[in-house]
């Protein structure tokens, strides 16, 4: 025990290691802790050896003891670690918070708690509480008059060098949800506090400590309605540097949840940017580069094997890479929606092949998929494959269809199945079928549609091409020859045969296989927007989003931007809730006479009751509830028989050592001893069976 010193504070249950030994210096005079204890200490203590006290227990002690405070109570201020090293988490009242949740002790600060109580609490060293639970305004940082940093080891608690009170501060009201929501996920424990943990800390790697408060309510929204905030996504947009870069915290992360996160943000974000020239560079891993990029590690091997990473200058040292030249590569292969909806890739064809052809001028980047990265890299050719000649009769889809009297899907069919001549682009280099007219009146003079006929007859589409076919006019074209959306005939063929006789035919085949009038059924599309899939269920779209995750649901994967799913999954799963045979597990406990409690623990938790899981309800075949009812007719729970014989359900096991009653052991997850109601009556001639203790 060293020298005591004449002023011992008090400490309080929840006060910071920090602030406790600034209280100390303060009351004998002291200027700072540092000289404190260099008046006590045999040797020089620097700064770095106080603080590390501040989580060893060991080391805080020597220092209280040196100054000469015995308090118990101090001495356990100090925070404790879950495990030996400086990374493993501190304990608050219990609760494990990552070290990079903590900033500088003594630091943050409310103006109002200071003023009610003159000491620095634990918990607010945190980053995350960034407003006061208590009186819900924002915690202040530093000196607020001067702006200065406060020292952890200073001499004064309460007053900075500059002279200015820190009880004195204007509070300024905020919002303290978002921290009473991150505070609650972490004493819940295990997996929310590590999903919690991970997506707060992901997010605030993203923004200087000015915007944490917002990043701290978007965390919230995404935990508890799965939707990415406007902050987040206004963060994303002004950022100078790629999203896929921006985001790269999150895509590194390991929780599903902060990944699924980043991938949402990326779906909805346009990867437009242009590249600045203020950017700092960033040396990038292997993994942050794939990651960056989109990339597997093969491709990025690939890649570099082919000399693609060198075009982009992405290499930088051994095994680093260049943060700025990946960000002007991601942007720089960026294309607009129209080019990137229209060019496909051949799936035998890898990106390394797209990257090398774009690098050498052969091919233009048609854009990618944001989430997906530059695995799903598109590109179109830099020079048009059939040169337009110089032709002034140039015409467009919509004019061709205008002259054929057919629509515009129906000539983009004959010009890929070959009956008309075109090309892919324009005397302009646009991307658009384009053809001559004077091919179009060719083609015109030689063969006619069926509507055409039909028109002149005044008859039906569908029955002039049966009547002509019947009429042994063959057609060269059609829905059941080559797959064309409507019939085509030769037209000097068709100009033989009589209109009259074609109008009175009677009793031709009618191949198309057309039902009566009346009994044309429209068919339902085979899948549905998602919220019209929660409307039909009864629940929120947020809610219909976890029944996706949870496989209940079956999204249809495509390019369009809206979620879809599948018609039959939804009515798959809206009759499971429907169906009268799946009893929710609230009124279970009514069925069998049970209380929830002993519902769940004795019944659910051990596996004799099979729970079907809904996501949004909790259900129990009405079969398993009857076998369960089957059986609690012959057995008695512990509590049940206790209840019987009068006793304590501890008196059970020693009637069964003794030989009185036997006990019989159902359940797999949790075993449950349950004794046959024949031997209890045998014992104690009870012949009536009570309410089973819940």
């Amino acid at each position: 025990m060293g020298r005591k010193l004449p002023v011992r504070p008090i400490p309080f249950p929840d006060e910071s290691p920090a602030g406790y030994l600034i209280r100390i210096a303060e009351g004998n005079g002291f200027p700072s802790v540092t000289a404190m204890i260099d008046g006590h200490f045999a040797g020089k203590a620097d700064e770095g050896w106080i603080t590390a006290a501040y989580t060893r227990a060991d080391r805080y002690a020597e220092i209280l003891q040196l100054c000469g405070v015995g308090d118990p109570n101090a001495l356990s201020l100090s925070f404790e670690r879950v495990g030996p090293t400086a990374e493993t988490p501190r304990l608050i009242d219990g609760v494990p918070y990552g070290e990079r949740f903590f900033s500088e002790d003594c630091r943050a600060y409310c103006p109002i708690c200071l003023a009610e109580q003159r000491y620095f609490r634990k918990h607010w060293a945190l980053e995350p509480y960034l407003v006061c639970q208590v009186h819900s305004v924002y915690m202040l940082r530093d000196c607020h008059a001067c702006k200065k940093a406060l020292s952890p080891l200073r001499g004064s608690l309460c007053t900075c060098r500059c002279g200015a009170n820190l009880a004195d501060a204007q509070p300024v009201l905020a919002d303290k949800s978002a921290v009473d929501w991150w505070m609650g996920e972490m004493r819940a424990g295990e997996p929310r506090a590590g999903e919690a943990a991970a997506c707060v800390a992901a997010l605030f790697a993203l923004e200087h400590r000015d915007g944490f408060l917002e990043l701290l309510s978007s965390a919230r929204r995404w935990g508890e309605e799965g939707v990415v905030s406007t902050e987040v996504q206004a963060l994303v947009h002004n950022s100078p540097w790629h999203p896929r870069i921006t985001l790269l915290p999150l895509l590194e992360a390991a929780s599903n949840t902060v990944r699924a996160l980043a991938l949402e943000i990326l779906r909805s974000t346009s990867g437009e940017r242009s590249v600045g020239a203020d950017q700092c560079e960033r040396r990038l891993s292997s993994k942050q580069i794939q990651l960056a990029l989109g990339l597997s590690a093969s491709q990025l091997t690939k890649l570099e094997r082919d000399g693609v990473l060198e075009a982009y200058q992405l290499k930088i040292g051994r095994g680093g890479y260049s943060a700025v030249a990946a960000n002007a590569m991601l942007s720089a292969l960026t294309a607009n929606l129209a080019e990137s909806t229209c060019a496909s890739r051949a799936v035998t064809r890898g990106v390394a092949s797209v990257l090398r052809a774009i690098t050498e001028g052969r091919e233009h980047s048609a854009g990618y998929d944001l989430s997906a990265g530059l695995s799903s890299l598109r590109s179109v050719h830099a020079t048009p494959r059939n040169p337009a000649p110089d032709s002034t009769d140039e015409i467009g889809v919509e004019k061709v269809a205008e002259i054929l009297g057919t629509y515009p899907e129906v000539v983009r069919f004959l010009a890929r199945a070959g009956w008309l001549e075109y090309r892919d682009r324009d005397g302009a280099n646009r991307k658009r079928l384009v053809t001559s007219q004077g091919v179009v009146e060719r083609f015109a003079r030689k063969y006619v549609f069926a509507g055409e006929v039909a028109k002149r007859a005044n008859t039906g589409v569908t029955s002039t091409a049966e009547r002509l076919m019947a009429l042994g006019v063959p057609a060269v074209a059609g829905p059941k020859i080559d797959g064309s959306l409507v019939y085509m005939f030769e037209r000097d063929r068709v100009d033989r045969l009589d209109l009259d006789t074609l109008r009175s035919l009677k009793g031709y085949p009618t191949s198309t296989g057309r039902k009566p009038a009346g009994e044309g059924v429209k068919r339902e599309r085979l899948e549905m927007p998602l919220a019209d899939a929660a409307e039909l269920i009864g629940v929120s779209v947020q809610t219909a989003k976890r029944l996706v995750v949870d496989h209940h649901l079956r999204e249809v994967k495509g390019l369009s931007r809206s979620v879809l799913v599948t018609r039959r999954s939804v009515q798959r799963f809206k009759a499971m809730l429907d169906d009268p045979e799946l009893v929710p597990v609230e009124a279970v406990s009514a069925i069998l006479g049970v209380g929830k409690r002993a519902l769940e623990v004795t019944y659910i938790q051990s596996g004799l009751l099979p729970v079907v899981n809904l996501t949004v309800s909790r259900r129990i075949h009405r079969a398993d509830i009857e076998r369960l009812q089957e059986m609690r007719a012959e057995y008695l729970t512990a509590e049940e028989a206790g209840g019987l014989l009068g006793s304590h359900r501890g008196h059970l096991p020693n009637l069964e050592s003794r030989g009185e009653i036997q006990s019989v052991t159902f359940g797999k997850a949790r075993s449950v001893k349950f004794y046959a109601l024949a031997d209890i009556r045998k014992l104690e001639g009870v012949g009536v069976r009570p309410t089973a203790v819940s």
